[in-house]
């Protein structure tokens, strides 16, 4: 269940997360929001998520790979290549590595909300 707060808006300040790859910390406890930028030919990968992520590509395109995570920490099995582009969504599964390489117009701009990971113990 989603939790909502009155008041005035929050401004999330984004925070490096990787090369190309930008997170926003969202004040609640369910989601949080990835940016990718990248001019073409330039790639940036996107950690796995413990539960479903929607990336929507807003401009440019790109090959998409999406690699499942082996639960027991091996290297993957397998991955599924995807070509995508502006307007479009993509749904990855939980634990599912995504990386973009950027190869239609100037800049591919895309954002991934997802499951936000339990806190390190």
């Amino acid at each position: 269940m989603l939790t909502y707060i009155d008041g005035p808006p929050r401004f999330v300040t984004p925070a490096p997360l990787g090369p190309n790859v930008t997170r926003y910390e969202t004040p609640v406890d369910e989601f949080i929001v990835d940016r990718v930028e990248l001019r073409v030919g330039e790639r940036a990968s996107l950690p796995p998520s413990p539960g479903v992520s929607v990336l929507l590509i807003l401009d440019g395109g790109a090959q998409l790979e999406e690699t499942a995570a082996d639960p027991e920490g091996g290297p993957a099995a397998s991955s599924l290549l995807h070509t995508v582009g502006a307007g479009q969504i993509f749904m990855a599964c939980a634990d599912t590595l995504i990386t973009l390489y950027a190869n239609v117009g100037k800049t591919t701009m895309a954002f991934r909300a997802t499951q936000k990971p339990p806190p390190a113990s």
